[in-house]
């Protein structure tokens, strides 16, 4: 007989919010591997390039990417492709993130 065993909701959560950092640092990832894309973010952030790798350490600057990349339906599209999700699930996994950090949720359909 095989025992099923549900992790408690505080693991859940836990494992939601690795999830949503993960996801930024795809996003992060994807931004970086993209010129196009790069020159729109700094252009957008006001960032130098070379701030990047400190930014990038903190939960609110994944967050942020994961907004950039929401922002463009065709690039949202292509980023899900890449990490193998549905689009419809990059919302809802940025807002585990960021309500972690004390950011608002934003209403993406899930």
């Amino acid at each position: 007989m095989t025992v099923l065993a549900f992790p408690k909701p505080s693991s859940r959560a836990a494992v939601s919010i690795d999830e949503g950092e993960r996801l930024g640092i795809d996003a992060l990832a994807f931004v970086a591997s993209r010129d196009e894309l790069v020159r729109r973010f700094l252009d957008v952030t006001g960032l130098e390039a070379g701030q990047i790798r400190t930014e990038a350490q903190k939960p609110t600057f994944l967050v942020g990417v994961l907004d950039f990349l929401l922002a463009n339906e065709n690039d949202v599209i292509e980023f899900a492709g890449v990490v193998n999700r549905a689009p419809r699930e990059i919302g809802p996994l940025r807002n585990t993130l960021a309500v972690s950090v004390g950011m608002p949720g934003e209403n993406y359909p899930s």
